[in-house]
Formats: C-alpha cells, structure tokens, sequence
C-alpha cells in the first residue's frame, strides 16, 4: 500500500512537473492528473511482465471505489446552498439546453448500441451509456459509474472504458472546439470585437445585471467568511480541522448505507439488493450536507473552511484519475475497439448538432454562441475545456453566458452527467427493456426543446428592444 501512494504521488509529481514545463498542456488545459495517469498506464503496460509493477496495477484499480467516496462526501461541505427557484428562474433557458444535449446522448447512445452495435459485435446495452457517462459526466463520474457496475454487471469492462472515454473527449473536446470556435469567428456568429467589450467595460454600459448580482452575492459569501475566520485564531489545527470535518462526513454516509442496509433486510431480501446495489458515495454525499446543516445549527458553521476543503477534494480527485488510468486493462479497451470508435462518432455529430443548430434556437440570442460553446466543452470533456474555449471569443467574460452557464449548474449536474440518473440507470437498465428507456428519454428531450422554444420566443421582444438599445448607449459611446 505505501509503495503504490508513493508511486502515484511521484506521477503526479513529474505530471504536474510535465504540465510547467510544457506550455501546450496549459494552453489546451490538460489537467497534471491526467499526464500523470498516462504516465503510470505507460509504466504499468511496459512492465507487466514483473509482479511488482503489475502489483501496482492491481492495488491502483481498487483505489477508485473508496477515494471517489472521499470527493463526494466533501461536494456538500465546501458549497453553500444555493436558492432553487432563483437559479431556475435566472438560467431556464441554459440548464434546459444543458438537459437536451446530455439526454440526447443517453438516447442516441443506447439506441446505436441496442440497433446497431449489439447485433454486430455483441456489445452490452450498458456501453450506450458512455457518452453521458464519460464526456459529460468526466473522469469522477467514469469511476462513479465504474464503481456501480462492479455490483450491478452488464458490462464486465465498465470502468476501464468509462476512463478510457472521458480521456479521449477531453482530447478531441479540445481539438474540435478550436475548429469550431474559429468557423463561428469567420460565420460572424460571436458577438462584437473586443473594441466594444472594452468600451462596455470602461462605460459601464451593457454589462450583465445578473453578473452583477451573482458578483455582490458572491463578495458578501468572501467577506462574511473571512470575518468569520477573523474572529478565530489561524493556526496549524485549520487545516486538521477540515480532515475530520470530511472524515464525519465520509463516516455519516457509511453510517447511513449501513443503517439502511440492516433495515432493508429486515423488510425483504428484494429490497436489500437494490439498496446494496447503490454506491457508497450516493450515502457520503448526503453524509457531507448531514454535517454541513448540523454545524451550522449548532454554530459551528464557521469551522468549515470552503479554500483547504476543496483542495482536500481536489487532492482525493487526482488520485482517483491517476489510479484509474493506470490501471487500465488494454486488452478490454481492445475488445471494445469498434464498437468504441462508432460510438465516438455518433457523440461528436451529436454535439456539434446541438453547438450549430440547437443553441441558437434556445439560447439567448446575444450570446447564443458563447454559452453554447461552454456547454461543448462540457459535453465533450469538462467545464474547464468549456471555458478555455470561452475566453477564446469572450477574453475579459462581458457576454453574461459564464454567469448564465454557473447559475443553470444546480439544474442538471445533480442529476444528470454524473449526478442521480447516471448512476442509477444500470441498475434500471437491469429490470426494465432499453426501449422504455430510449422512448422516455426522448420524450423528455422533444418535451424540454419544446419548453425551451417557447422560453425563447416569448423573450425575444424584449431581449431585440435591449440589444437595440445597447447599440445606441455603445454609438453614443464611441462618439
């Protein structure tokens, strides 16, 4: 065990290393963690024919299962909650486009696999998933997913394509946004020059009122927490403190699966299979929001430090993508070769479809492009990547679509991409046909387009009166 922290510490060493070093991994955002997976599937691959490495592997792979537990029990812990109907109200339009690109990759996933993909090489309807799972959902909800089908089958190989997957969207995520970034430049599908973002800057003029919001609530959240850890001494027990705090959280989560178990058991042995089948780190993140509403009832709400728990959960975050590339078995990523390269294909049409087509039909008009993108990048890697080709476009971020893009996050990222529907289909896909599911699913799709359409429409007037508008404060400006 201490050989393989060891290790794993000095990949992400020489990745990070790797990443300073090299400025294109910085440039393309390409995360040190991930250098460093590749680094020890290379090591793991080219020595297996020593035990010591393969031991590596081996102990490597069952290391996801626990520390993504660790990333979920602090989720909770390190955000303050967020008002619902605000967010719903503030970003409709975008959380309803981020619902229609994500569920239109479940559909389309399943439904190639069930049609086409299984007929032809066999390929277990499970496998549909992996676009949502992986290049929406990413490298945490990969081992996420991963994790549920050691328990729940159906696809023997579930992790290893799942990171396999999120790897590779990251990288044509990158590439292809680039390609299109620069068609819509010359399309003129962006919004104006940087000139004018400048002058709204200086002038004050056309910057977004929800900007400035999310911006004092935000400065409020900052100076109310430092004046309350003001008012404590600093010192070396701070961070200490934030360990346990995570480690109750951890605790409570186990505390509740278990309990739930027992109970379960007591009801029906049919129940206590379902209940075994979900994964532990559904019950720490309710663990994590448990002691986060306790503290604050008590008082004690001020020991949580946001900054030293998310580097915790950043640190536990690393170590599962190091492990769980690294431990990649190539020879089921090479028995899923076609099917994965199909599946691929199908993603990317599906996502520059929805880029190209469909956020200029439910996004704002103003800004269509802009947030559009963010939700590519999103779709395809992370929201990192989405950004970076944001600020290719947006550089000073005045178009509002980041703030629009923050807000609609509560609306789908618990839900879907790696949030309750991800992880708890396998387990529906186990006792139902996958045809329900792609009918409900494109049910849900056409109905949410719909909705969009009708949000869009019915903004329309106003949104052209305030883009004319603007244009006449920016003429008076320039003149």
């Amino acid at each position: 065990m201490s050989t393989a922290v060891v290790v794993a510490g000095g990949l992400l060493a020489a990745g990070y290393g790797l990443r300073a070093v090299l400025p294109a991994l910085r440039r393309f955002f390409i995360p040190g963690a991930v250098v460093a997976g590749f680094l020890g599937f290379a090591i793991v691959q080219i020595g297996a024919r020593f035990e010591s490495v393969a031991a590596l592997g081996r102990e490597w792979y069952d290391w996801p299962k626990w520390l993504i537990s660790v990333v979920f029990a602090g989720m909770l812990l390190e955000r303050p909650a967020t008002s619902f109907r605000d967010s719903a109200r503030r970003a409709a339009s975008a959380g309803i486009a981020a619902w229609v690109i994500i569920v239109g990759q479940i559909v389309l996933g399943l439904a190639v696999t069930w049609l086409i993909l299984r007929p032809a090489f066999g390929t277990p309807i499970h496998f549909g998933q992996l676009l949502e799972v992986s290049w929406a959902g990413g490298f945490g909800s990969a081992a996420a997913w991963g994790t549920v089908h050691e328990k729940v089958g159906g696809l023997p190989a579930a992790r290893d394509l799942a990171i396999f997957f999120a790897a590779s969207g990251l990288l044509y995520g990158v590439v292809s946004g680039i390609v299109l970034v620069n068609l819509a430049a010359r399309r003129g599908w962006t919004r104006e020059s940087n000139s004018i973002n400048d002058s709204k800057s200086n002038s004050g003029v056309g910057v977004s009122p929800t900007r400035n919001r999310v911006s004092e609530v935000r400065s409020g959240d900052a100076a109310s927490q430092q004046s309350a850890w003001a008012r404590r001494p600093r010192h070396w027990l701070i961070p200490f403190t934030q360990v346990l705090i995570l480690a109750a959280a951890f605790g409570a989560g186990f505390g509740l699966k278990w309990s739930l178990n027992r109970s379960a058991g007591a009801i029906s042995p049919d129940l206590l299979r379902f209940i075994d089948h979900l994964p532990l780190f559904m019950f720490t993140l309710l663990g994590g929001l448990l002691v986060r509403e306790v503290l604050h009832a008590v008082r004690l709400g001020w020991l949580i430090n946001p900054k030293i728990l998310a580097l915790l959960i950043r640190v536990a975050m690393d170590f599962v993508i190091v492990s769980a590339l690294a431990s990649m078995r190539l020879a089921k990523l090479v028995e899923y070769a076609w099917p994965s390269v199909i599946l691929m294909i199908v993603g990317a049409v599906w996502c520059a479809v929805t880029l190209i087509w469909m956020s200029r039909r439910l996004l704002p008009r103003e800004y269509w492009f802009e947030l559009g993108v963010i939700n590519y990048g999103m779709a395809t890697a992370t929201t990192a990547q989405g950004m970076m080709l944001l600020r290719m476009i947006d550089k000073d971020l005045q178009s509002g679509a980041a703030e629009d893009y923050a807000l609609a996050a509560p609306l789908s990222a618990p839900f879907i991409g790696g949030g309750i529907v991800t992880i708890t289909l396998p387990i529906l896909l186990q006792r139902v046909h996958v045809l329900w599911v792609i009918l409900c699913g494109t049910a849900v799709a056409v109905a949410l387009y719909a909705l969009g359409r009708g949000l869009v429409r019915s903004a329309a007037p106003t949104g052209l009166l305030v883009s004319q508008e603007v244009q006449e404060r920016h003429e008076r400006v320039e003149s």
